[in-house]
């Protein structure tokens, strides 16, 4: 993302004295582009916002066979990362802000099959088997 600014400060039969700033910034690749936005203060600070993409879910499969969720751990070493099963659950699954993500399973799935794999690029794979496949 690059910004550029270019403010006239003052001019006069001399000419004008301006400030020219350019800077470039690397945005996070889990951030949606379409959502950038940017908003100058009272003060002149300029505020710069975007929401994150699928908010770290790379990706959810679920197929005849097999249910599958990566999820971006990238700050994340094997060590820290638990993954459970439990029979309890809601209609849609919890996502906390303490980086703890809960995900209903479908009905079908065979929990007994749970398997997570942190891969080098820091994605969590989650995945089980379907009832009966």
């Amino acid at each position: 993302m690059d910004i550029h600014e270019y403010r006239v400060s003052r001019s006069d039969e001399h000419g004008t004295v301006a400030r020219e700033v350019h800077r470039a910034y690397k945005l996070p690749p889990d951030v949606d582009v379409t959502t950038v936005k940017s908003h100058l203060t009272n003060r002149g600070v300029l505020n710069i916002t975007a929401n994150k993409s699928n908010e770290g879910v790379v990706k959810v499969i679920n197929t005849n066979d097999k249910f599958e969720v990566g999820l971006d751990a990238q700050f994340f070493s094997p060590k820290e990362i638990e993954v459970k099963t439990r029979s309890r659950s809601d209609e849609h699954g919890t996502v906390a802000r303490e980086v703890h993500r809960a995900y209903k399973l479908p009905p079908d799935v065979d929990v007994t099959t749970v398997k997570s794999h942190l891969t080098n690029r820091g994605v969590l794979n989650i995945t089980a088997n379907k009832v009966g496949k």
